[in-house]
């Protein structure tokens, strides 16, 4: 996505503009790219609905257009209610205990999602790494487990076996996209249970802070691989 840094006109309603107390981050600041005018047709500018014909990427362009037309808390698995959130985040910003430059920060985020630090033009072609050894040996079946349970709870979507057609299907239809491998590691008191771990030092991410972002759950046969669409 890639956009102008939103508008600071004042808003007659918090669930789609920035409230009025809302100030420019100033000169060093980083631009929000999101945004109304990073979308096309209910979807992130770039995107290609019309390529993807076998409908693999339904869901996921159904839940763009969720973000677009309201908000990123009325995502499954996003708890916040974002009215009142705005409304009172707002009122510690009055009140001197918030400063105006985190609540911009936190109110575009619950708005059109959170970014990473990275701007969607820095994003350039497709970089697929395949899952350590660790994720699909001995803690195989943890690691799904762990991430089916993600997917139950609405926090990753399942768009099946990332197959071969697949990954040639992600290339017609994102502009571009990193698939980053994925290890596992025991968790210490659960040891019966496996942590999955990403990893981005051969992405490139690994320096970005961490924040909400999108990621959509492939399996390559049958065990998760993670990408992160732009």
């Amino acid at each position: 996505m890639c956009a102008p840094i939103a508008s600071m006109t004042t808003p007659r309603s918090s669930r789609h503009l920035l409230s009025e107390h809302a100030v420019a981050f100033g000169p060093a600041a980083v631009p929000f790219y999101g945004g109304a005018g990073s979308y096309v047709n209910g979807l992130p500018r770039g995107w290609s609905e019309s390529n993807d014909i076998s409908g693999t990427f339904a869901e996921m362009f159904k839940w763009a257009r969720v973000v677009c037309e309201s908000t990123a808390c009325d995502l499954p698995g996003v708890t916040i209610k974002y009215d009142s959130f705005v409304s009172n985040m707002w009122r510690a910003v009055r009140m001197g205990f918030v400063t105006a430059k985190n609540a911009e920060f936190v109110h575009n985020g619950l708005r059109w999602g959170f970014e990473v630090g990275l701007h969607p033009d820095r994003l350039q072609g497709y970089r697929f790494f395949k899952n350590y050894e660790s994720a699909t040996g001995v803690f195989r079946s943890r690691v799904t487990e762990a991430t089916m349970s993600r997917v139950e709870a609405g926090r990753t979507l399942l768009l099946g076996e990332a197959t071969t057609e697949t990954l040639t299907l992600i290339k017609q239809v994102f502009p571009a996209a990193f698939i980053f491998p994925m290890g596992a590691t025991a968790k210490p008191l659960e040891p019966d249970k496996a942590r999955p771990t990403d990893d981005h030092t051969l992405t490139g991410l690994n320096g970005l802070p961490h924040s909400y972002s999108f990621h959509t759950t492939f399996f390559r046969h049958t065990y998760p691989v993670h990408i992160s669409a732009h």
